[in-house]
């Protein structure tokens, strides 16, 4: 029974996103978005080690860095937190990762 009540609450808050999301990657591509989702359940360290590690490579770069819309904190060198300047407004980031992360080396 937990854990209907906890999908109960991410569906609801899926719903009151739902303009942002229908518009984005996450809509569009549902594929993507259902596989990145089973990928964080059943391998949750590895896919945050991969977001920490994206996130500190466009930090090095200099194309990661708080704005009216988020906030950027380095709590320790191998963490980097990204929160909403506004705790009441959601915004979905639309970029081009090879240029935030840099292009893949061959």
């Amino acid at each position: 029974m937990q854990h209907f009540f906890l999908w109960t609450s991410v569906l609801w808050v899926l719903l009151g996103l739902a303009v942002c999301i229908g518009s984005s990657t996450i809509g569009s591509a549902f594929s993507w978005t259902s596989q990145l989702g089973e990928a964080y359940h059943n391998q949750k360290s590895e896919v945050m080690s991969a977001i920490l590690a994206l996130r500190s490579q466009a930090k090095a770069a200099g194309n990661l860095k708080s704005t009216p819309q988020m906030t950027v904190v380095q709590q320790t060198p191998q963490t980097i937190v990204i929160e909403p300047a506004d705790p009441d407004v959601v915004y979905v980031p639309q970029y081009n990762p090879a240029v935030i992360y840099g292009y893949p080396s061959s």
